[in-house]
């Protein structure tokens, strides 16, 4: 499987999804305001019944729309509050150095975060029990997913997910992002080392768990699959 390439192709999905279902939604709301500001006449009660089932049905589109719209924009400041408070809970006051954040913890754990200038967090325990060529795995597989500024990607398509609810194909194509971001992010990294790095991982899985309502990209994420692309 070419990575980079269905990377792309989900990405290009999402956008056209996004951009079609953002026109028909603009549309739809334009329409219903305009009808909810046109009294009712004698002649279109004398209509029929086509009228009045195309009207109320525009209007049920609108609020199912509008329904979307706020769910999209309740998931996105939970999402800023959230990771902001979970980044400050991890990092404290802790900056990064060359791009590489420190923090204390009793598990080995490591994540990339930040939106426009991302930068990685990684748990001062795996630089002091780790061997040198599974943390400099673990590193470079962050350091692939800052350099894609791939927190941003994911608290994107998570807004679009939650605002197009009523799009299957949408939350379907969010999750895929997920999982092709993280095997793209494994490639090219030495295998023996981060095999050894992603079991020992397994093992804890303390940031992975968070994902929801969390703008971070955790080393430990989908880890089923990429220990499975490994052996294969």
């Amino acid at each position: 499987m070419d990575l980079q390439a269905t990377r792309k192709k989900i990405i290009f999905a999402i956008a056209g999804i996004a951009f079609t279902m953002a026109t028909v939604e603009i549309l739809v709301l334009k329409s219903a305001w305009g009808m909810l500001h046109v009294p009712i006449t004698s002649c279109d009660c004398a209509g029929g019944g086509w009228h009045s089932i195309q009207t109320w049905l525009t209007l049920a589109f609108g609020a199912f729309f509008v329904a979307g719209l706020f769910a999209g924009l309740v998931y996105a400041i939970a999402t800023l509050i959230r990771t902001r408070r979970f980044i400050f809970r991890i990092l404290g006051t802790a900056k990064p150095v060359n791009g590489v954040a420190r923090f204390t913890g009793s598990s080995c754990e490591a994540f990339s975060y930040g939106y426009l200038k991302p930068a990685i967090a990684v748990c001062a325990h795996c630089a002091q029990t780790l061997p040198a060529k599974e943390f400099t795995a673990m590193l470079a597989h962050e350091a692939h997913h800052v350099a894609r500024r791939d927190p941003l990607w994911f608290f994107v398509f998570d807004i679009l997910k939650y605002t197009f609810f009523f799009v299957p194909l949408m939350r379907t194509l969010a999750s895929w992002y997920r999982t092709i971001a993280e095997l793209y992010a494994d490639y090219g990294i030495d295998r023996a080392a981060l095999g050894e790095v992603l079991l020992r991982i397994a093992e804890t899985r303390k940031i992975a768990g968070r994902g929801d309502f969390l703008a971070v990209s955790a080393f430990a994420s989908v880890l089923s699959a990429r220990i499975e692309r490994l052996l294969n």
